[in-house]
């Protein structure tokens, strides 16, 4: 943003009042070694179906983010599921880099299921 934003009429707002009125940014949490890293948590279909993205899809070294997977007990409909949490650590631009290249992952495995 700007230092000062016109407002008509030749007023111009002070830097301060208009970061407050049209620049704030949201607040997140720091990594324990201060990186500024967030962890976002992505739940998965199945245990396998994270390990493969984790491992095989080159998503961390893409993003510049930090994968990690964490097996999640559901129970759906009386039944345990496989389920996984694919969790995502990284600054907020590279953590959403990193959800493109999982839903695109997710994507050519779909499609690659219903081709053979």
């Amino acid at each position: 943003c700007s230092e000062s934003q016109s407002h008509g009429h030749g007023q111009r707002a002070d830097a301060s009042s208009h970061s407050r009125q049209h620049c704030s940014q949201p607040t997140w949490s720091q990594g324990p070694d201060g990186s500024g890293a967030v962890a976002l948590f992505l739940p998965l279909a199945s245990h396998a179906l994270a390990v493969y993205i984790a491992t095989h899809c080159s998503i961390a070294e893409r993003a510049g983010v930090r994968l990690e997977v964490e097996r999640q007990a559901t129970v759906t409909i009386g039944a345990a599921d496989d389920g996984a949490v694919l969790k995502v650590l990284g600054t907020p631009v590279a953590n959403a880099v990193a959800c493109y290249l999982v839903q695109k992952a997710l994507w050519m495995e779909q499609q690659r299921r219903t081709w053979t």
